[in-house]
């Protein structure tokens, strides 16, 4: 299942933001191999990374700084042998986000606003 995200809320001059395209992210949960699989894409190139779900415990969501005055929201995924890996960095608007891929993977997912 898609759970699409795009990348718009990105700060920066109009000069810079002209250069560097249109960036965009899509989420996808196969699950059958219970992966979380990470599309990005940029002006030249896609890459795709999959991580499993199979020894996961619980989904992170973690405001965070990002340049000066901006946040973004870091997401990890914890697992039972106590590892985390970070999946992406997602830059605003997670609540439906966060909710869908709860129902979805059936993964505690927990939210927290650290960035003060």
């Amino acid at each position: 299942m898609s759970l699409g995200f795009p990348i718009s809320n990105f700060r920066g001059s109009p000069l810079l933001g002209s250069l560097g395209c249109f960036a965009q992210l899509r989420i996808l949960f196969d699950a059958v191999t219970q992966e979380l699989i990470v599309w990005t894409r940029g002006c030249f190139r896609s890459h795709e990374r999959r991580i499993s779900l199979a020894d996961g415990k619980e989904i992170h969501f973690r405001q965070v700084r990002s340049g000066f005055a901006g946040r973004k929201w870091e997401l990890r995924v914890e697992f039972t042998d106590g590892r985390s890996e970070h999946v992406t960095d997602i830059p605003s608007g997670i609540d439906s986000f966060a909710k869908s891929l709860e129902a979805i993977t059936k993964l505690p997912v927990s939210r927290h606003d650290y960035a003060r």
